[in-house]
């Protein structure tokens, strides 16, 4: 005789019982549970800024020089009010009309072309969550605030490299429990 767990439900019971673990449980549990900080752990808390009224010439350099495709943008009080991406940038530069609408847009103040108030998490904030808003929303990076602050920046391609070092090394458990 199988063991119970190996039979299947017999017609003449009431309550149907599964040995099946529950897929919404399953996806839970396949979530990474690394959260933000420890992305800025490993990476490092540098973060370029840039104020509201920055030339956007001198954003485009701070750009290219530092090879980063966004800036944060801060007030005088240190506040984050927007961010300056490339895409930002190109979607104005596709609005000028000639090269003398382009030397217009370079001279123009960041804050006139920035994305205010952009979508913001905490270094408390899972991975996993953060990966998925960011994708729905169609960016790649985002500031990390505590305490109102602006402490960092992560970028789509710092969340799915820890996400692969985290599949890699449950990988290695699977295969280590397999081998025995």
């Amino acid at each position: 005789m199988a063991p119970i767990s190996y039979q299947g439900p017999r017609a003449h019971e009431k309550e149907q019982e599964s040995h099946s673990q529950d897929p919404t449980l399953a996806f839970e549990k396949a979530k990474s549970q690394t959260t933000v900080a420890h992305i800025l752990d490993d990476k490092g808390v540098t973060v370029y800024t840039i104020t509201e009224t920055t030339s956007i010439a001198a954003a485009c350099a701070d750009l290219s020089i530092k090879r980063i495709g966004v800036l944060p943008v801060i007030d005088g009080q240190g506040n984050l009010v927007g961010v300056l991406s490339e895409r930002d940038i190109i979607r104005s530069m596709s609005n000028c009309d000639g090269e003398e609408g382009v030397q217009a847009l370079m001279a123009d103040q960041v804050q006139n072309i920035m994305t205010p108030a952009p979508i913001t998490c905490t270094p408390d904030d899972k991975v996993s969550t953060i990966m998925e808003i960011m994708t729905e929303k169609r960016f790649r990076h985002m500031p990390v605030l505590q305490g109102g602050m602006l402490c960092g920046l992560v970028s789509i391609t710092d969340l799915v490299n820890s996400r692969l070092i985290e599949l890699e090394l449950e990988t290695l458990k699977i295969k280590q429990l397999m081998v025995g």
